[in-house]
This record gives structure tokens, C-alpha cells and sequence, in this order.
């Protein structure tokens, strides 16, 4: 399975949970939900990685 495919079944876990009157309230935005609006396969791919230590302290 894909993080694409986990951060899927994660935001349709949480859709569930909230029910159908309150999840037609809100907006799913950010977070793992940012892959989610890609359509090309290798970009999704990219946005839904993790971050490396590199790129988490911020250094080349």
C-alpha cells in the first residue's frame, strides 16, 4: 500500500467518524489531504512522502 493510499483511508476513517450531517460542515484541508488533490502518480507519490532529515532541519 501506497502513503497515498494510507492518508486516503485515514481523511475516510475520520469522514466516517464525523457522520453525515457533520462531515457535510467541514472541509478536509492540508495535511494529509494535500497528496489527496494530485492527479499525477509520480507528484502524488512526492507530496505524500515524508519529509527527510535533511529537508526537516532545513539544511542543503
Amino acid at each position: 500500500m501506497s502513503l497515498y493510499d494510507d492518508q486516503r483511508a485515514m481523511s475516510r476513517r475520520v469522514a466516517e467518524a464525523l457522520g453525515d450531517e457533520l462531515r457535510d460542515q467541514v472541509a478536509f484541508v492540508g495535511g494529509c489531504t494535500t497528496g489527496l488533490l494530485v492527479t499525477d502518480a509520480l507528484t502524488r507519490e512526492q507530496a505524500c512522502s515524508p519529509l527527510s532529515d535533511t529537508e526537516e532541519s532545513g539544511e542543503p
